[in-house]
């Protein structure tokens, strides 16, 4: 049947209409520059990528794998079950122990250092540096401003 310049096969499956290509049970259909197989799962629709069985999305320069577990979006990189987490330039890991703070910071949860804006602290070797300054909890020094004090050491 031919209609207008459109080309349809009822049984054999293939249907054209204004440019596009449909195909029911081969699962292959175009509109307006768009891909779709329904059964093979690829969808394509203004640039972008769908993957539904095999788990890949890509939307406006992101990309989302489900069961791969790997999401990209605005240039940040997230894995899920991996454990890495890239938002705006910082790196967080969570099983791993690293945390990048946004502002250039490094927390490391499990091995106990943190350091902001230029300052470190240990939390169980004890050793605290804040504007300069050092602070030793067990070991029992601490400098402030210049300034030494040992306490059980017996300077102050």
């Amino acid at each position: 049947m031919v209609q207008d310049g459109g080309v349809m096969v009822q049984d054999g499956g293939v249907m054209v209409q204004d440019g596009g290509v449909m195909v029911q049970d081969g699962g292959v259909m175009v509109q307006d520059g768009g891909v779709m197989v329904q059964d093979g799962g690829v969808m394509v629709q203004d640039g972008g990528v769908m993957v539904q069985d095999g788990g890949v999305m890509v939307q406006d320069g992101g990309v989302m794998v489900q069961d791969g577990g790997v999401m990209v979006q605005d240039g940040g990189v997230m894995v899920q079950d991996g454990g890495v987490m890239v938002q705006d330039g910082g790196v967080m890991v969570q099983d791993g122990g690293v945390r990048m703070v946004q502002d250039g910071g490094v927390m490391v949860q499990d091995g106990g250092v943190m350091v902001q804006d230029g300052g470190v602290m240990v939390q169980d070797g004890g050793v605290m540096v804040q504007d300069g300054g050092v602070m030793v909890q067990d070991g029992g020094v601490m400098v402030q401003d210049g300034g030494a004090m040992v306490q059980d050491g017996g300077v102050m």
